[in-house]
């Protein structure tokens, strides 16, 4: 019976130590600046406080009239079951061998879309839709203009001579308008009048209203409605880190490494990049095409969180996994974790079992 204890005991100790291990690998990842042994010594103690308030569980449940207030044994049994395995271990644990698994792939995938995003930034390659918008009716105003001066049609059709008179320069008046709301520097010259001009000066007229407008209008989009310079140097800033980044994360993947204790550094400094640039494409959202609705909620939150910091929380991934945004393939982890800890408990049992006179 003694010989049977001690292997059950060092059963239990097996079992402690792989669901210790696991526990303490992904309140590590949440906690980075606490110590690992300090880490380590809570994970312990919760572990045997949980195999001891199973034991409670199942001492009351099989009560033989021998212990004295079963069901205090049995409440708190529940409750310290409760936080010290549901709340503690088992989520954690679940975390440990999904991040092990996939973690190379999420810090990848959270890289390249940023690295796409801070792109569009650095080299201001969108337009804000305001500006869109502006131009539509500029180039309204410029069509009416060169209509009325180079065919003497107005807007609603009605004959005229062509050339540039009072006609035709109410539409530039017009264009001016819109383009004066951002600076008079904007505003185009008017055209001199022309009178009894021939077709090849009133042409060339227009070649140049239209070049200084094309001109003025590339101002305009630079100076306003396209990401301002210091932005896109920051944003560039930006790429260059995360280009940084990816090779390091991509030669710990093709060596194998990435899941490895020696790659958490390489992760916890991408993942203080990515906080950067998440907060750098949050102030230039509206020059950011994002591919999707989710995306967008992702990277202009009110508190910034980036995937691959989200993916170091035990608590966030458990989360995302009731509410369906983590792969099924979650539930084998986590049954695995149910089937090593609920084993400790057995063993522990085994190996303690006795009645207490509580």
């Amino acid at each position: 019976m003694k010989n049977k204890k001690v292997l059950w005991f060092l059963g239990f100790l097996v079992v402690a130590a792989i669901s210790c291990w696991a526990t303490a690998s992904s309140f590590h990842l949440m906690m980075p600046s606490m110590p690992i042994l300090a880490v380590w010594g809570m994970t312990v103690v919760f572990f045997c406080f949980a195999s001891f308030a199973v034991k409670w569980i199942v001492d009351s449940l099989n009560n033989d009239g021998s212990l004295t207030h079963p069901k205090v044994m049995l409440w708190g049994g529940l409750a310290i079951l409760f936080f010290t395995w549901v709340i503690i271990s088992l989520p954690t644990n679940a975390h440990t061998f999904f991040y092990k698994l996939k973690i190379g792939d999420v810090v990848t995938e959270d890289l390249k879309t940023t690295k796409v995003y801070s792109e569009q930034i650095a080299n201001r390659t969108v337009v804000d839709s305001a500006y869109l918008e502006k131009y539509s009716k500029i180039m309204s105003s410029w069509e009416q203009f060169y209509n009325q001066a180079a065919f003497g049609r107005s807007y609603n059709s009605v004959e005229g001579a062509s050339g540039i008179g009072k006609f035709a320069n109410e539409y530039i008046t017009k264009l001016n308008e819109e383009l004066g709301k951002d600076g008079e520097k904007y505003k185009v010259d008017y055209p001199d009048l022309t009178n009894r001009a021939s077709q090849s000066e009133i042409v060339k007229i227009l070649n140049r209203v239209k070049t200084e407008l094309s001109q003025k209008l590339d101002e305009l989009k630079s100076d306003i409605y396209q990401v301002p310079l210091e932005a896109s140097t920051e944003a560039k800033k930006d790429v260059n880190r995360i280009v940084a980044m990816e090779d390091s994360v991509h030669q710990l993947i093709l060596t194998n490494q990435i899941s490895e204790d020696s790659a958490e550094p390489i992760i916890t400094q991408s993942a203080g990049v990515l906080k950067v640039a998440y907060a750098n494409i949050k102030n230039s959202s509206k020059f950011v095409k994002f591919n999707n609705k989710d995306e967008e909620k992702l990277y202009t939150a009110a508190n910034i969180e980036t995937k691959t910091t989200r993916f170091l929380n035990p608590y966030s991934v458990t989360h995302d996994f009731f509410t369906g945004k983590i792969p099924f393939t979650f539930t084998f982890w986590l049954l695995l974790s149910i089937l090593i800890d609920i084993s400790g408990f057995f063993f522990y049992y085994q190996a303690t079992k006795r009645h207490y006179n509580f």
